[in-house]
């Protein structure tokens, strides 16, 4: 006969607050996101016991991590990887430089070469760039109307959308009006949801999570004027 199994109360604790700020004022009085990442706090199971009655226990604590942004919450596990991948790439080359120093420094007398870490992240980011060529997400503009000599269409490239959802992590709303589409457009926000999720599953093949290349839902012409 099975054990039962029972989930054990977390302990009734508060974790230590200490300062984590994402965004910075600048002088001229506007704020820009930091490159630290948001937390938040959450529970998770460290193990199991079993109680004095014979049953299994499930033991949680809480603890700090990064936040998973709210637009990689629709994507599977591959292709959330994915695109974690392509932003710590991506930050390791934009935050090398330019430097001559193997260890990743500023450079100076002793420095015998590029650093080898930012080589291979550059070889890679240039893989990740090419995997999302000539795919782009196309939107209804806002002001459509109002245009004139225009299809009254945007388009966003899988590159530059990978850096929104992966780098800035703006959500779908914010990259809708990033883009200069309306988010509350129906249409648009469908588009939008389906460019990223094929955006983030060529990144999972490129980076090997998977073996096979996803369906093409030809986001291109998904909308035509």
């Amino acid at each position: 006969m099975a054990r039962k199994r029972k989930t054990r109360p977390t302990p009734k604790v508060t974790l230590p607050p200490f300062t984590w700020d994402t965004r910075a004022k600048l002088p001229d009085g506007t704020e820009a996101r930091l490159a630290r990442p948001s937390i938040e706090q959450a529970e998770i199971e460290t193990g199991t016991s079993q109680g004095a009655d014979g049953q299994v226990v499930l033991n949680r604590a809480r603890i700090w991590r990064v936040k998973t942004p709210s637009t990689l919450r629709i994507l599977n596990p591959a292709a959330r990887a994915a695109v974690l991948e392509y932003a710590e790439v991506f930050e390791t080359v934009h935050s090398s430089g330019g430097t001559s120093d193997p260890t990743g420094g500023t450079g100076g007398p002793g420095a015998r070469g590029p650093s080898l870490r930012a080589l291979t992240a550059a070889t890679r980011l240039r893989q990740m760039h090419a995997a999302l060529a000539d795919s782009e997400l196309v939107l209804p503009l806002k002001d459509a109307r109002r245009l004139r000599r225009s299809d009254g269409l945007a388009r966003v490239s899988y590159r530059q959308l990978a850096q929104w959802v992966g780098v800035d992590e703006l959500s779908r709303s914010e990259i809708l009006r990033r883009a200069g589409a309306t988010s509350s457009n129906e249409t648009a926000q469908n588009a939008a949801t389906l460019a990223i999720v094929e955006m983030a599953q060529c990144l999972a093949l490129c980076c090997g999570y998977v073996q096979t290349a996803p369906p093409n839902t030809n986001s291109r012409n998904s909308l035509k004027p």
